[in-house]
């Protein structure tokens, strides 16, 4: 039975982290409540490469019992064009503690005449996304 004990440990940690769903205590909403199109942020937009940089102001609300983090491997957006931004320049606090809500900015490499319309943060067992709408 020892020669297939790490098998079986293998199986298993496969099918636990395939049908993995994330923390259900987890909560937290998210909303755009501002945007500065075309904003003057550092190590954002060239001109030389066709693009412009969009600041998003962020509020989060953590409903749940985990910290929110806003690490900006976590968040993307998504543009009119259906081209998708990845890793912005995040300002702001590193998380959010559970039960409190707070902001952060967001500086976006956005392609010149395109728009963003969404905004998504995942960290693969959790994700949240919210409409970019009325504050362009």
């Amino acid at each position: 039975m020892k020669a297939y004990t790490p098998l079986v440990l293998i199986l298993m940690m496969t099918a636990c982290l395939s049908g993995c769903t994330g923390d259900p205590d987890f909560g937290a909403n998210i909303s755009v409540t501002g945007v500065v199109a075309d904003s003057d942020a550092d190590f954002c937009g060239d001109e030389d490469e066709g693009t412009h940089c969009d600041t998003l102001t962020v509020s989060i609300e953590v409903t749940g019992e985990s910290d929110f983090s806003t690490n900006m491997f976590y968040w993307e957006a998504v543009a009119d064009d259906g081209s998708i931004t990845s890793a912005p320049w995040v300002n702001g606090p590193d998380a959010c503690a559970a039960g409190f809500t707070c902001e952060v900015t967001l500086d976006f490499d956005v392609a010149d005449g395109a728009q963003l319309v969404e905004l998504r943060w995942n960290n693969i067992f959790d994700e949240v996304d919210c409409e970019i709408s009325g504050v362009y």
